[in-house]
């Protein structure tokens, strides 16, 4: 999945394991980034995560 979303070139996700889990990262740092461009790669990051999952 993360490298699913990566390749897209929409958003750019790293990953760490915490608590022996793999966990996806999201950083948003940029100072123009509003809510809705947090909300549409939440989005991407279900569509995505639906099309892995049958």
């Amino acid at each position: 999945m993360l490298e699913a979303l990566n390749r897209s070139g929409a958003l750019y996700l790293s990953h760490t394991v915490l608590a022996g889990r793999y966990t996806l990262r999201l950083c948003v740092g940029q100072t123009h980034t509003e809510t809705r461009h947090a909300a549409a790669a939440w989005q991407r990051i279900q569509e995505t995560a639906r099309q892995l999952v049958p």
